[in-house]
């Protein structure tokens, strides 16, 4: 299930009609097709939403020139794009009543296993971020469970002989070999 939220609603609480309206609004681009158009001398015209004052409905670009006010509206890499207003606002007097002032405490880990619990597992992250199930078994769509992580050069030389591949890199699977047990779930 995707959930986006949206205006303090989740989008899987939405009928499929308002996500639809709400995935068109997010990937809308700037300006609409029908507004552009080459002219004969190979300049880009560009048609007004409204005439301005003077009367004119088209400005005419180059080729860079266009692009250079496209690529004006992509923001700089790292800015920050969200910006809080009302109580929420940085400077807001009634700020302290609806946010917390410093976050809660972090739970101390003392090894790697107590790190993953609080971060939450590897294929649970890889599930969020890439919306896939790295734990379902492609053929019978069952679980799988991890029985061995093998980082050994010697190890992974032996299975894969084993396997009946050679030390050839060219005859190995295009697929990496990862070791599960269907049997898990």
């Amino acid at each position: 299930m995707h959930r986006t939220l949206t205006s303090g609603k989740c989008s899987h609480a939405a009928p499929p009609a308002g996500r639809e309206r709400l995935c068109r609004y997010v990937t809308r681009p700037s300006y609409a097709c029908e507004q552009v158009a080459w002219t004969a001398d190979g300049r880009i015209s560009f048609r007004l939403a409204k005439p301005k004052r003077t009367g004119e409905t088209h400005i005419f670009f180059t080729p860079v020139q266009f692009l250079r006010r496209l690529t004006s509206q992509i923001p700089p890499l790292g800015q920050n794009l969200v910006r809080y207003h009302g109580a929420f606002a940085p400077a807001a007097r009634r700020r302290k009543e609806v946010v917390r002032e410093t976050p809660p405490p972090r739970p101390k880990t003392t090894s790697q296993q107590d790190t993953v619990e609080i971060r939450g597992s590897w294929a649970a992250m890889l599930s969020r971020v890439y919306e896939i199930d790295i734990l379902e078994c492609p053929k019978c769509c069952g679980r799988l469970k991890i029985i061995a992580s093998i980082q050994e050069p010697s190890v992974i030389d032996r299975i894969l002989r084993h396997l009946g591949y050679d030390d050839e890199a060219t005859d190995l699977p295009s697929e990496p070999v990862v070791v599960y047990d269907a049997g898990a779930g």
